[in-house]
């Protein structure tokens, strides 16, 4: 399979559904995606568990689906 978007650059600033999954399709597709989360408490969606942990382990397994194939990264925009 070709890789479509090779070379191609997104920044993800998404939480929640819809847009993290889009982005997901982009990764799929070969470019590179960089998620950027808040400092500290990270995306809010990375929180919300599955209700039963001997599955799932501590995240929610649609949130670990949902942001394969992306490179994390959290900023600090309220100090130098």
């Amino acid at each position: 399979m070709q890789k479509a978007l090779k070379g191609v650059k997104v920044l993800d600033f998404s939480q929640l559904l819809q847009d993290p999954y889009a982005t997901q399709m982009l990764g799929d597709l070969s470019a590179d995606v960089i998620k950027e989360e808040c400092n500290g408490t990270g995306d809010i969606y990375r929180g919300m568990t599955f209700f039963n942990k001997w599955i799932a382990g501590n995240e929610l397994p649609c949130f670990m689906a949902w942001n394969r194939n992306k490179r994390s990264l959290t900023i600090d925009i309220k100090s130098e």
